[in-house]
């Protein structure tokens, strides 16, 4: 039975090598509490429900993702810089802004965008509204090309107990 999911992973891996487009894998369950495609709304502030399950550490995620045969977009070959605004609502009341500059490198699909901390930094167990900002985001996206955000709680292993 072991040997038969060895196989499948290594056959799953092979297949995936090849391809050439960036695809989307869900994160275990669980973790992630939020996993949204940005839209051109983020140019004046898009705003989406959050819920923050449990305490602990969150940290937020783009993700450039391209269809299958897609051509690359065109910022693949030279560096995007980035400016990103996050507020975090409880009702009308602002929890947390925070304004995060990042750069996508040539070929770079992948960039962690903030961290968070439950319930210090922002509430947990409560329905939270996300304000996202973004004009540089915005204009990155189009036919073929999309931006993911997500947000997933990290893992954090239990501390050992003596014996």
């Amino acid at each position: 039975m072991r040997l038969v999911k060895v196989l499948m992973m290594l056959l799953g891996i092979a297949s995936a090598a090849g391809t050439g487009a960036a695809t989307y894998v869900q994160p275990p369950l669980g973790r992630l509490v939020f996993n949204e495609l940005l839209t051109p709304a983020i140019a004046d502030g898009d705003t989406r429900p959050l819920y923050l399950d449990k305490a602990g550490r969150y940290y937020g995620e783009l993700i450039v993702e391209t269809a299958a045969g897609a051509p690359p977009p065109a910022f693949a070959t030279t560096p995007q810089a980035l400016a990103f605004e996050f507020e975090f609502w409880r009702g009308d009341k602002l929890q947390r802004r925070e304004a995060v500059r990042v750069t996508l490198a040539p070929g770079e699909r992948h960039k962690t965008l903030f961290w968070v901390d439950a319930p210090n930094q922002v509430p947990s167990r409560v329905q939270l509204r996300m304000t996202v900002r973004s004009a540089e985001a915005a204009r990155l996206i189009a036919p073929g090309v999309d931006l993911r955000l997500q947000v997933t709680r990290k893992f954090e292993f239990s501390p050992l107990r003596p014996p």
